[in-house]
This record gives structure tokens, sequence and C-alpha cells, in this order.
């Protein structure tokens, strides 16, 4: 699984990257799905997860330190394929959200309306399910094999 990190994590940010400049490009009107549900709409996020405003400079500084410890782990641990997995999506979604920092002096392009929940794009969807995965694993799936 580890030598799939580079490549994948380098095609999650592609991804990332390509559908923000689609949403840019094409949802000058919000796209609605399924009414009151899910819908398409542009928006910028000064802040971080659920706008919380965090200057700049501190965002990018953490989510580098996280992404240089990530790489670390995967590249001098033994790890479970799981790990590489959460490792590699928290990578890339950390990695695809500074990429658009840098380029939109300090916005992160959001696009994807669920409910009432924040506006949230690929990037986000890529730590959150780490995330998830990663609780899940350290509750439920390392328990079973020792």
């Amino acid at each position: 699984m580890k030598k799939y990190a580079l490549p994948s994590i380098v095609i999650l940010i592609m991804l990332d990257q390509w559908t923000k400049s689609l949403a840019v490009k094409y949802l000058q009107e919000p796209w609605v799905i399924v009414k009151y549900w899910l819908e398409l709409r542009l928006a910028e996020n000064e802040g971080v997860a659920f706008s919380l405003p965090v200057p700049s400079v501190l965002v990018l500084l953490l989510a580098l330190c996280v992404v240089g410890y990530l790489a670390y782990q995967i590249r001098t641990k033994n790890l479970f394929n799981i790990e590489v997995f959460v490792y590699i999506l928290v990578m890339a979604g950390a990695i695809g959200n500074v990429i658009d920092r840098l380029m939109n002096q300090g916005k992160v392009i959001d696009f994807i309306a669920i409910g009432s929940w924040p506006v949230f794009n690929v990037a986000d969807s890529c730590i959150t399910v780490g995330i998830v995965v990663y609780m899940a694993w350290e509750l439920f799936g390392k328990k079973s094999i020792k």
C-alpha cells in the first residue's frame, strides 16, 4: 500500500483542484440537486472547519506539520494498510486546501452543500473520511487483530 501513497495523494489533489475549478467556472448560480438537501453552491471560506476564523499563517503551518508528520510515518513506520489509507486521505485533503489558500488570498473554495451542514469540498471530504475511518480503526479494528 505504501508504494501507492504518492500517486494516490497526487490523484486526490488533482481531483480536488479540478472540482474546485469547475465550481468556480460553472456555479455562479447554485445547482439544486435535491431540494432542501443537496446543492452545489460556490462559497469562499477564509476559516477552517465550520468556517471558524483562524489566521492563515497558522493554518498553513499546522497543515504542513501534519503532512510532514504523516509522510514521515508512512516512510519510516511499519503501518497497517488502513493506516496508510487514512494518512493518504488526510495528507491529500490538507495539501488540496493549502494550495487553495496559497492561490486564493487565504481562502478555500467550497461548493458541496448538504442540508444545513457547512459548505465543503473534496479536500474536506478526504480529511473527514480519513478521520472517521481512523477513529473506527482505533475503536474496533486494532482490537480484532491483537
